[in-house]
């Protein structure tokens, strides 16, 4: 076989000066070998042992000999054809150790530093690497290759054990030098791209998912998520700098060592990801892999054999166990878990493939995108699933929004008749009460029985009051809650749309930098959506909360209660109640409350109907005082707050009406209101008074002067 190579390459260089200019090389190049070398171990080509047929161009894995040997030299020998003559030529070198070649024993190149050197030897890994070289004369010319490899080889110790086609000991290709050049600078970019675009990629998923979770605590998913895509760019970052250095130093091998612990500790928080997504506990098989974890580590001292099986084993198991915990998530109905399912399958198939291309085939290319289609798969399809859940809570506040809605409507024409039914009974109590006043010197029995009806009776007109003030509340929550609701499903649509866009994106076969940056944007504007719908979601479930604990019956039990809330609460939701009736009334909302005011012990659903009666009795004023037409008035509420010795002080005030004296002596009475007949009960401040001074041990006081305002006190101890 080698005489016919040397045969054909005779032919050519005779053909050469025939044709008048000399033939291109071959794209590809001409290869020395794979035949025709020969292999001497030791440090000097002229003495030693026998030159023995060994091929260089193989895996450095396969050339035991070699590799124990750690010095030799390589011979081969090149028939050139005449059409090379003279010509600028080019050898690609690629290497895995340190060499010096010589052409017919002249010194053609040096690369890395050979034992006994000064500074010490220094191997390293090339690809493709241009050699210039021009040929003096044709015929057969002796490569000599002085070769020696090191153990501090860090591409060949840590990578080059799954890339079977990647690391020869030395191999020699003659090309045009454009094409030299070309392959050389390919490659380059190439070593570049797989680092740097992976440790880009995984950084930017694990920001982005980093950002989630510190603006919504409750999905525990992103925090973990972070937690495997940081330490894995760490990882291919070390890993792509400090294989593409080329200083012997410790250092490299201590980035090794980073990238194989970054990348394993990665997965266990990639697999603790799969667990809060399915909603599944961590079982014996995650024990296992923290297991094989740490056997990983101590295998990075052995070799690498033992290292890459364990790795290979680590991974598989990390995704066959994902795949299972999906699985199961998705039987048991878990929201998402499909999907997490597909992420798993989809980055196995890349992974699987993108290792069998790269240690099966020369197509590293293809590999490494492969492999990198590993990484991107996981992070877009859980970033898809978020969405798909925000988009769920939108339609549920919807829901929600419908039925508060409904539960306004009703609550409206209930308080309608109660006002009528209220007006009805009042009158015919105060016929009661005066029949009952005359009888009452000679019919005590009569009289007693009275007393008992009228207690009945102001029993129900104090729940009636309460159902009032429930009607006051729901007319002011309908306006609060449309607002936050409105943007739930304004962002919930434009979430939807981007996350069709973003799939769009992922459709294509290749992700070209523009529409790398078009995805950046489209998560971050995602990112944003989501953010609001949270933040406007929490509040009109708030709102909600604060309706229910309203409606419902007080159970008496005090808890530490936040004052502040309260007030700015009940403060709007009365203005509104008051404007869900007159659209065209506006006032001015003063409020000034202390930052730090303790919380007092009360029950909050007491306190809250305390605070809308005096609220709802304060717009009353000022509408009144509006309606009056006087001119320049400027309608206005507020509530202060302060702290007096062990007393929490609270202040609502307005510049209505006022009262004058004889009305500010009967305010507290009950049954006394100044409203006309079906507009109040004269029961509200009755009962305000009753829950702040025997409910909670405090004071309600007012002060009011007619014609400028009214000022309501509470007093309540902390």
């Amino acid at each position: 076989m080698r005489c016919l190579s040397y045969f054909l390459l005779f032919i050519l260089g005779l053909a050469g000066p025939a044709l008048g200019r000399p033939t291109p090389l071959p794209a590809a190049g001409v290869l020395l070998g794979p035949g025709g070398w020969a292999f001497r171990p030791g440090p000097d080509s002229a003495a030693g042992p026998a030159w023995q047929p060994l091929d260089p161009t193989r895996n450095l894995h396969n050339l035991p000999a070699a590799r124990q040997a750690g010095q030799g030299w390589w011979r081969y020998r090149l028939l050139v054809p005449a059409g090379w003559v003279g010509r600028p030529l080019a050898l690609t070198l690629s290497q895995t150790g340190a060499t010096e070649i010589y052409l017919n024993g002249q010194l053609l190149s040096r690369r890395g530093r050979l034992p006994g050197a000064p500074g010490g030897e220094q191997t390293l890994y090339l690809n493709h690497e241009p050699v210039p070289v021009r040929f003096a004369r044709a015929g057969p010319v002796t490569v000599l290759v002085h070769w020696s490899f090191g153990v501090d080889n860090l591409y060949y110790t840590y990578s080059s054990g799954m890339l079977l086609h990647g690391t020869p000991a030395v191999r020699l290709e003659v090309h045009e030098p454009a094409e030299a050049a070309a392959r050389y600078l390919l490659d380059r970019r190439i070593d570049s791209f797989q680092f740097a675009g992976r440790a880009g990629l995984l950084f930017f998923a694990g920001f982005v998912h980093l950002l989630l979770f510190l603006w919504f605590r409750k999905e525990r998913g992103n925090l973990y998520y972070a937690g495997y895509a940081l330490p894995a760019a760490l990882g291919a970052a070390v890993a792509g700098v400090a294989w593409l250095s080329t200083d012997r130093t410790a250092v490299l091998f201590g980035a090794g060592l980073v990238d194989i612990t970054c990348t394993t500790l990665a997965a266990i928080w990639g697999l603790i990801t799969i667990y809060i997504m399915a909603n599944q506990p961590k079982g014996f098989t995650f024990r296992l892999l923290q297991g094989i974890f740490v056997v990983v580590l101590m295998l990075n001292f052995v070799g690498w054999w033992a290292q890459y099986v364990t790795i290979y084993v680590f991974a598989f198991g990390i995704y066959a166990d994902a795949v299972r915990a999906s699985l199961r998530g998705r039987r048991q109905g878990e929201l998402g878990a499909g999907a997490v399912v597909a992420a798993m399958l989809i980055g196995a198939a890349f992974f699987m493939s993108g290792t069998l291309v790269t240690a099966l085939t020369p197509h590293y290319v293809l590999g490494n995108i492969l492999l990198n289609g590993s990484y991107i798969t996981n992070p877009l399809i859980l970033s898809l699933l978020l969405g798909q859940r925000y988009a769920r809570t939108g339609k549920e506040l919807a829901v929600k929004l419908q039925e508060v809605e409904l539960l306004s409507a009703r609550t409206r024409v209930q308080e309608q008749e109660k006002q009528q039914l209220l007006a009805s009974q009042n009158d015919l109590l105060e016929q009661q009460v005066a029949e009952r006043t005359a009888e009452v010197v000679g019919q005590r029995n009569r009289a007693e029985a009275t007393l008992l009806e009228l207690r009945a009776a102001q029993q129900q007109l104090v729940q009636r009051e309460k159902m009032a003030s429930l009607g006051e509340l729901t007319a002011g929550i309908a306006h609060e809650i449309q607002n936050p609701l409105n943007f739930v499903n304004n962002f919930a649509e434009v979430g939807a749309e981007l996350c069709l866009e973003a799939q769009a994106l992922l459709a294509a076969p290749a992700l070209p930098p523009p529409a790398q940056a078009e995805l950046t944007e489209l998560v971050r504007d995602l990112t944003s959506n989501q953010a609001r719908i949270v933040q406007h979601g929490q509040r009109a479930a708030g709102i909600v909360r604060s309706m229910l604990e309203h409606s419902r019956p007080s159970s008496g039990e005090r808890q530490p209660t936040d004052l502040n809330a309260l007030c700015d609460e009940y403060l709007r939701l009365a203005y509104h109640g008051l404007r869900a009736k007159d659209n065209v009334f506006n006032a001015t909302l003063a409020l000034d409350l202390l930052a730090d005011l303790p919380p007092v012990p009360g029950v909050s659903g007491d306190l809250g109907r305390v605070l809308l009666n005096l609220f709802t009795n304060a717009f009353y004023a000022v509408q009144q005082r509006q309606l009056a037409g006087e001119a320049g008035y400027v309608p206005t509420v507020g509530v202060r707050t302060w702290v007096v010795g062990q007393q929490v002080r609270v202040c609502v005030h307005d510049n209505g009406t006022g009262m004058p004296e004889a009305v500010r002596a009967k305010v507290f009475q009950p049954f006394f209101t100044t409203k006309p007949t079906g507009e109040g009960t004269g029961l509200g401040l009755s009962l305000a008074h009753d829950i702040v001074t025997q409910g909670h041990g405090g004071t309600l006081t007012v002060e009011s002067h007619e014609g400028q305002g009214t000022d309501f006190i509470m007093t309540l101890a902390y």
